[in-house]
């Protein structure tokens, strides 16, 4: 009996967390702008520039190209202070993000909002909420798993290629 109630306690101390963290941004529903074909490929590298070796692509914001890795763990968008401060990004005042990292346990992040990124021809990205990292990378990003997700991405390692179809 003790046992069931510690569980039920540490059950609604987790959901009360992430309640209270702001977990709405980690289900965020990104609006994806198709070309008129429905579907376009995307030619993607890996390599030691990024992250681990994780596949990237260029893609902009606001006219300024920049890298954005390809990482299907990530829950959120994700952008660098690189992005926000070359591609002129309003960030939401008063408006921080604890999110736990690899390199830190929790980092407080701002949070930009209505963020446009354009991957290809007539295909773009629009995040209405994105965190962003205090640190100064070469990379202005991540293309996480639930955009990837609203893109309807099929990705393949052996060829580099993304699918992307409505």
């Amino acid at each position: 009996m003790v046992a069931c109630i510690k569980q039920l306690v540490v059950f609604t101390l987790s959901v009360l967390a992430l309640a209270v963290s702001g977990c709405a941004l980690t289900h965020h529903h990104p609006t994806i702008e198709f070309p008129e074909s429905g579907r376009a490929t995307l030619h993607f590298e890996d390599g030691p520039l990024t992250a681990n070796g994780l596949p990237f692509i260029e893609a902009s914001i606001n006219g300024v190209k920049g890298t954005f890795i390809i990482d299907t763990g990530a829950n959120a968008p994700y952008l660098t202070m690189t992005a926000a401060r070359r591609c002129h990004l309003s960030l939401a005042d008063n408006k921080t993000k604890r999110v736990d990292m690899y390199y830190a346990q929790s980092v407080p992040m701002k949070v930009a909002e209505d963020v446009t990124v354009v991957v290809a021809p007539r295909l773009t990205i629009h995040w209405s909420k994105a965190v962003v990292d205090p640190r100064e990378e070469s990379w202005f990003g991540l293309l996480d798993y639930h955009t990837l997700r609203a893109m309807h991405a099929v990705i393949d390692m052996n060829e580099k290629t993304i699918t992307i179809s409505r």
